[in-house]
């Protein structure tokens, strides 16, 4: 015992010197005793030879090292256990509980701020899971039962579980069909004895966390012990396959569909009746409001935030205290009803800024929507009427800010009005993520009339749920479905479904795109303002819509963001009429003046602008104790003291107050909600201007100190704790932060990396990961932290900056080698590295190092099983082939890519490789099939690609258009081009415009124009490095220099082509090159130099791969022989050209080669046939709408009728027989 007692009194010696020798002035340094202390202690340890003196000083032995270890295990089991000791309290005195699974364990305890924590660490577990083994007494929360019920049913979840006897008897009553179709699965399903709490053991990979939920006496969830330690891994596995021998699987009764003995009573009927549910006294405490139908409940708000609101709607019918109904309410659902309209709706002014809710809809706020079809101005809100009184399911689509949540609030209210049905309505970011699909669905069943379920922003995770109950009522009458969802995010969900789900999402949802303002519907805006607001408007619709739509923007279109500008216009003569001091401006230049006024009150108070505006942007939500995060940055003076100070908070509070009633307005359900807010684009543009005003470094510096600040708030439980007292326990919003820190920090991490992919524009602000200012939190995984670095690299790459791009995608590649995850893990962020490496390369032209990437990809892709990405590979690899010349090898890229991508339904891939196939389709001179696989192409982007994939198929249909001479169809696809890309920040999109506007305006013959044009892309191009579209670039603006006569500045562009042609290793635009660099010459009298370049360019092989070029060199070669007199050559060189062009579509081209047949007859002497061959030509032209070259043909033909009839009235001719006049002859044309 002696010795016993001497090891847990001395075991900072032992620790200290069992890892390496120490004399004792170490120990004296080491552990501040005194000396004598020292030589007593270890005298004493020698003694009971717990250490020895070696030559390198004092070390413990064997059984000291083994002591002390044993020690320490205890005093951290006991000091575990005894924190513990409020929970496993609860459990019997022969509980079967080992000191293993309390070691290192976390506990989340469930309280009367937060009953819901708990459940949610086992939810967000199980979503995450591949596999679960499950002893069960009772059901967590009936959430828990719809994850892991739906999951194991998609096949994404594996469930072997057994339950106790009385759960088995409550599941199968209220759940026997859905345990019926997922035992089909393969789930296993025993009923048996088993512990006094839950035990889960969650697989993910090769990882396993052990959790046990400990219950009341009265059945509601205590708390969660979670536990991730081999040793904790080990006794839960052992304890699992004991009871799990002994239990009795019930899986041959569920497939046989009878009731087995375990669930039978004595008459062989459900001993449990009616609709109870064993967790109703875990929200017993929520219920205490909800005790009518009409009657107000506590509920939730967002999980991100944390809110705690209290005065949302109750979606029961009578039986309020059913857990269901309060789950479906904290998840943001309510039922419309006569006391939610009760509420105080706010004022219609500040309603218009900040958007309006149901409430306000319903007081009149809002106009119908309308529009023009077939010539008539219809109601888009009766017209969605219609069709959901039928029974059809819609989606309503749009880019944001342009009403689209306002039509389905409209929407919803009138259904309510008209008596339809009960609503049943979910708006965006209110409620925690929306998962309980079951309970929702058994609510519709118990509901009498025709429902209607409206969900804003569907496509994303917190939503996206709902495409689960279109399979549930699939077949069913009297339930219908309204989603609202903006158009890039529709088809292509930032949260993934399953393939089936998402066909089916396709197949039974008619979906409905906002229509674009005009001056009607400004019109009727201004009317309802001005009648709302009670005051005169001296603004027409004409002069709204004048502020949103330029000569460039396709008015058959919504543009992000136009509703929004429309009615800041409009609040912002309201304001103006308040106040004697007040200007109306427009919307940037609000957000100027709102820089300029936070910029004079000092640095603190524009940190704490930007914070708020990158929360709003980002769709966090705009919460004061999130803010104050900042008054808690110890790392600077805040409000004149250190941050932790009070004098920091009240910092914050008074920037706070600075910001109400220009991006902040009252709360939404009072205090302890988030702040009502402008429009998160109005937040996106005070980023934007933040980034001009200050400078890339200061505004780098800036956001990484503020955004460094909030996410701290992850790590930091002191800082939380003083945040929490700063507000008096009301503090909602770090919930989820105490909840789960990792789980929150990645939250918030990937969405404030999402602004900066959705609007390029921002890249700046977020810097580099190898010299970031943004530092993330310890808590955040290690998965999110290599993502920071993808994340970078693709918003980067979206703003041109390839170089960058490059280096975040190399470092992601670095960083996954050494990655503290699965191997399988370390393998997909290698091959999602070498993908986005491959298409870094690509784009900045470097074909080979981009082939090399993808062919790496696309290995990792096969060792991983994955067929998107080998897809994906594939398809890149067809691009590299294209360029570099290989069109066969192209095509079966292509085609296989395309293939897989079918088979995945993976339609904006598909969409992709349809537009890869146009352009190899276009190389070959097959202009209408070209077009239609760019029209395809066009149809999937414009459903679910981005923005940027909008535009470049729009580009490519300009390309078509320009190649078969409609120069109408060009110029349209271009401004609709320029339009899209105006909001988005892409620069190559930009120029793709601006050639195609140039090359149309050259055909035209406004040589001045086209040469500005040009010039302007090639500079934006030459910025972002974007060497392929700059050779297309280089070879119109080398064409319009030569149309213009500058046959110097022509030579000298197409030389430059030619260099960059070899630089890029790309034989198409070296073809480009040398048929210019001929044509120059020819026009200079050349002939040798034109000849040398012309054959050059055959002699590389180009053939049917470039139809185009290759016709083009036989024409030119055509041209030089004609001016030596060898007119047989002539003939066969056009003969050679004409059969290139006979099954292309290269109309341009086809005239020109006409035009060359129609001189070689006049040169022979052969008028008539000229005449013939001249008009013919000129009728080509203008087919092609080269306007230019149909004139000029056209004169050619006047000349010579004129020259003809002058030689009908003279005896002799000026000319030498056999030649036409020189100086009346057009200039060859190049291709």
């Amino acid at each position: 015992m002696e010795t016993a007692k001497l090891v847990a009194r001395r075991a900072d010696f032992l620790q200290s010197l069992s890892t390496s020798p120490r004399e004792k002035r170490d120990l004296v340094d080491e552990l501040d005793y005194s000396r004598s202390t020292v030589d007593r202690a270890v005298r004493d340890l020698e003694m009971h030879g717990l250490v020895e003196r070696t030559n390198a000083g004092y070390v413990t032995t064997v059984s000291g090292r083994v002591s002390v270890e044993q020690y320490r295990q205890f005093v951290e089991t006991t000091l575990d256990t005894l924190e513990l000791q409020e929970l496993v309290d609860q459990f019997p005195p022969d509980v079967e509980l080992d000191g293993r699974i309390l070691r290192n364990a976390s506990v989340d305890r469930a309280d009367d701020t937060a009953p819901y924590t708990p459940a949610e660490r086992l939810i967000d577990t199980a979503e995450k899971a591949d596999r679960l083994r499950v002893l069960a007494v009772s059901l967590p929360d009936p959430r828990f039962f719809d994850v892991v019920a739906e999951r194991s049913r998609a096949g994404e979840l594996s469930v072997d579980a057994v339950v106790a006897e009385p759960l088995w008897k409550t599941l199968h009553d209220q759940h026997g069909e859905m345990l019926t179709t997922i035992t089909e699965t393969g789930m296993e399903l025993s009923v048996g004895d088993v512990p006094a709490f839950d035990l889960l053991l969650f697989d993910r990979g090769e990882e396993t966390t052990v959790c046990i939920v400990v219950f009341s006496d009265a059945g509601s969830i205590l708390g969660v012990l979670t536990n991730d330690t081999p040793a904790a891994v080990e006794w839960a596995e052992q304890r699992f396959e004991h009871h799990r021998a002994d239990a009795e699987s019930v899986v041959g009764e569920l497939m046989r569909g009878g009731t087995s003995a375990a669930l039978a009573d004595s008459d062989g009927e459900s001993a449990v009746e009616g609709d109870t549910d064993t967790t109703a006294a875990t929200e017993s405490s929520a219920t205490a409001t909800a005790d009518r139908e009409d009657a107000p409940t506590a509920t939730g708000e967002t999980a991100a935030s944390g809110e705690t609101a209290t005065s949302r709607e109750t979606t029961t019918s009578a039986a309020t205290t059913d857990p269901k109904d309060l789950t479906l309410e904290r998840e943001g659902f309510v039922r419309l009803s006569e006391t939610y309209f009760d509420r105080r709706a706010v004022d219609p002014v500040t309603c218009w800024q900040v958007g309006m809710e149901l409430t306000e809809i319903r007081a009149g706020y809002a106009i119908d929507r309308e529009y023009v079809r077939d010539g008539e101005r219809r109601s888009l809100t009766d017209d969605l009427l219609a069709g959901l009184r039928a029974g059809a399911d819609h989606a309503l689509l749009g880019p944001p800010g342009t009403g689209k949540s306002t039509v389905c609030k409209r929407v919803a209210c009138r259904w309510f009005e008209n008596g339809d049905g009960p609503v049943f309505y979910r708006e965006s970011g209110v409620g925690a993520s929306f998962r309980s699909v079951t309970h929702l669905a058994d609510r519709l069943r118990r509901t009498d009339g025709h429902a209607l379920v409206v969900v804003e922003d569907v496509p994303r995770a917190e939503a996206n749920a709902a495409v689960r109950l279109l399979q549930e009522f699939a077949d069913a009458d009297g339930v219908t479905f309204l989603f609202d969802a903006r158009t890039n995010e529709w088809e292509d969900p930032p949260a993934a479904l399953s393939a089936r789900l998402d066909a089916l999402r396709h197949e039974v949802v008619t979906t409905v795109t906002v229509p674009p303002l005009d001056e009607r519907e400004c019109d009727r805006l201004v009317e309802r303002f001005a009648s709302l607001a009670d005051r005169e408007v001296d603004l027409t619709g004409e002069d709204l819509l004048s502020g949103i739509r330029g000569d460039e923007t396709d008015p058959e279109e919504a543009t992000s963001g136009e509703l929004l500008l429309v009615l800041h216009r409009l609040t912002q003569t309201a304001q103006r009429a308040d106040s004697e001091s007040a200007t109306t401006t427009t919307l940037l230049e609000d957000v100027r003046d709102t820089y300029e006024t936070l910029r004079a009150a000092g640095d603190d108070v524009l940190d704490v602008g930007v914070l708020v505006n990158l929360l709003n942007a980002t769709g966090v939500g705009v919460r004061p104790e999130l803010v104050h995060a900042l008054a808690d940055d110890g790392r600077r003076p805040t409000g004149g003291t250190n941050g932790a100070g009070d004098g920091g908070h009240r910092a914050v509070d008074d920037a706070l107050a600075e910001l109400e009633g220009s991006v902040l307005f009252e709360r939404k359900r009072g205090e302890g909600s988030p702040y009502r807010t402008v429009h998160e684009l109005w937040s996106t543009h005070f980023l934007e201007h933040l980034l001009d005003a200050e400078g890339t470094r200061d505004a780098q510096r800036r956001v990484g100190r503020v955004v460094t600040a909030f996410l701290s708030l992850a790590d930091d439980a002191e800082a939380r704790e003083r945040i929490d007292w700063e507000f008096a326990g009301e503090a909602p919003g770090l919930l989820p932060v105490e909840r789960d820190p990792t789980d929150w920090a990645d939250s918030a991490v990937e969405r404030l990396f999402q602004l900066g992919q959705d609007r390029p524009t921002l890249a700046p602000l977020y810097g580099s990961s190898a010299y970031s200012r943004i530092d993330l939190p310890e808590a955040c995984s290690t998965a999110t932290r290599l993502r920071v670095a993808e994340w970078r690299g693709r918003m980067l790459h979206q703003a041109g900056e390839y170089d960058d791009a490059r280096r975040e995608f190399e470092l992601l590649a670095e960083r996954a080698e050494t990655a503290d995850l699965p191997a399988t893990r370390r393998t997909e962020f290698r091959a999602l590295a070498h993908k986005h490496l491959g298409t870094a390369e690509n784009d900045a032209g470097n074909y080979e190092a981009a082939a090399d990437h993808y062919e790496e990809g696309l290995a990792h892709y096969r060792d991983l099983g994955q067929p998107k990405g080998q897809a994906q590979c594939l398809n890149n690899l067809g691009t590299v082939a294209y360029v570099r010349g290989d069109r066969a090898g192209a095509e079966d890229y292509f085609e296989r890519s395309l293939e897989q991508y079918r088979e995945l339904d993976a339609k904006t891939d598909v969409a992709n490789t349809l537009n890869n196939l146009g352009v190899l389709a276009r190389s070959r001179g097959s202009l209408a099939e070209g077009q239609e696989y760019h029209e395809r192409s066009l149809a999937l982007y414009e459903q679910v690609g981005t923005q940027q994939d909008v535009a470049d198929a729009l580009g490519n249909l300009g390309t078509v258009a320009l190649d078969r001479g409609d120069v109408d169809a060009a110029e349209r696809y271009a401004r609709r081009q320029l339009d899209v890309v105006r909001d988005v920040g892409y620069p190559r999109g930009r120029a793709m415009a601006l050639e195609n506007l140039g090359s149309a305006a050259r055909l035209r013959g406004d040589l001045d124009d086209a040469v500005a044009s040009l010039e302007k892309a090639l500079d934006i191009l030459r910025e972002v490095g974007d060497q392929w579209t700059e050779g297309t670039v280089l070879d119109g603006l080398g064409r319009a220099y030569r149309d213009r006569g500058d046959l110097d500045d022509a030579a000298a562009t197409f030389r430059r082509l030619r260099e960059l042609a070899r630089d890029i290793e790309s034989p198409e635009r070296l073809g480009s090159a040398l048929v210019g660099l001929a044509s120059v010459a020819l026009d200079r009298g050349d002939l040798d130099a034109a000849r040398g370049y012309a054959e050059w360019c055959l002699d590389r092989g180009l053939g049917e791969e470039h139809v185009a070029a290759t016709a083009a060199a036989h024409r030119l070669l055509a041209a030089v022989a004609r001016r030596r007199g060898e007119f047989a050559t002539a003939e066969e060189r056009l003969t050679a050209a004409a059969d290139l062009l006979e099954a292309s579509d290269v109309g341009h081209e086809r005239a020109r080669v006409a035009r060359e047949r129609a001189e070689v007859s006049a040169a022979r002497g052969d008028t008539a046939a000229a005449r013939e061959r001249f008009q013919a030509a000129a009728d080509r032209f203008r087919e092609a709408g080269a306007t230019a070259d149909a004139e000029a043909t056209a004169a050619r033909l006047g000349e010579l009728t004129e020259r003809t009839a002058t030689d009908d009235g003279n005896e002799t001719s000026t000319d030498a027989p056999g030649e036409s006049a020189e100086s009346a002859e057009p200039r060859a044309e190049d291709d």
